[in-house]
């Protein structure tokens, strides 16, 4: 069995084809995977990544062509997107970076016979539940979530090997894509109020240890979907207060709102994800996925 601390070498033959590599989440896993062979994949911003290639996810033709030479073993989709008011303003812009561009994806991958790993959401859901598991059905209240649900069914409507990874993460960040986490801490820096939800609740995760889990899971094979989250259900507000707490900051900077204080676009209450599936797969000891211990790991890490 492959143990939790130990990365066998084996996981260095695997070629990785990352898109969205200059996301939060794809700069942190380059950056944390340089000694694999990671070909990360941008369209428009300028980044200076090693072996970079700059590439239109939309043009289908052109897409096959290069994918198919590179033949990789795994391709993960991370690019997409993100920010919830844009999808819902733009829905075409949304569908085709975040719908079009998956089914492009899969294509190549049903093509070359090779993984697909997805990077999806915890935004799935709009009924009230502690924690939601991989088998509960999903809901989603946004455009955005919308998008993240069909792209998930086009990945299992047409691929055997997949992994599609339901997740919220938390950590640092490069300056032009700060995470929830950097624009906390940088407004605490400053001794300025903010203010959080207290009625929306989660269970993130920080990148650092997302992306070791992903390698684990790539490295043992394993298929299906998989909620990648820490152990606790708290609030957003809570979340907030745990960062003064562990990075000794000002409390009272923190203060507490309701989601319908704020005129944004419709966002689930409850996204808090159980991690039990996960935890049994990888056989991860619980005190790993502690949200104090993800919290105190932003002291250790720095992307400039």
């Amino acid at each position: 069995m492959i143990g939790w601390k130990k990365t066998p070498t084996i996981f260095k033959l695997k070629k990785i084809l990352l898109t969205g590599a200059s996301g939060l989440f794809g700069i942190n896993f380059y950056l944390q995977n340089k000694k694999f062979k990671i070909i990360p994949i941008i369209n428009k911003k300028k980044i200076n990544l090693k072996n970079f290639i700059k590439l239109d996810l939309l043009n289908k033709k052109k897409l096959k062509i290069i994918i198919s030479n590179l033949k990789p073993d795994i391709i993960l989709h991370a690019a997409a997107l993100t920010n919830i008011e844009k999808c819902e303003e733009d829905k075409k812009l949304a569908k085709q970076l975040n719908i079009q561009t998956t089914k492009n994806l899969v294509e190549v991958a049903k093509t070359l016979k090779c993984k697909m790993v997805f990077i999806s959401t915890d935004h799935l859901f709009r009924k009230k539940k502690l924690f939601f598991t991989e088998s509960d059905a999903t809901n989603p209240l946004n455009y955005y979530a919308m998008t993240k649900k069909t792209s998930e069914d086009i990945i299992t409507d047409n691929l055997k090997n997949y992994l599609i990874l339901r997740t919220n993460f938390f950590g640092i960040g490069p300056k032009y894509r700060k995470s929830f986490s950097d624009k906390i801490v940088e407004k605490l820096k400053k001794n300025k109020k903010l203010y959080l939800f207290n009625d929306v609740y989660f269970s993130p995760i920080n990148i650092n240890f997302l992306c070791k889990i992903i390698n684990k899971l790539i490295l043992k094979n394993i298929r299906g979907v998989f909620n990648v989250s820490s152990n606790q259900n708290l609030s957003k507000y809570e979340f907030g207060l745990l960062i003064c707490e562990k990075l000794n900051f000002d409390k009272n900077l923190i203060k507490p709102i309701k989601l319908n204080d704020k005129k944004i676009t419709k966002r689930p209450n409850f996204m808090s994800l159980s991690n039990k599936k996960l935890i049994k797969t990888l056989k991860i000891p619980l005190k790993e996925l502690s949200i104090s211990k993800q919290i105190i790991e932003l002291k250790k890490i720095n992307i400039k």
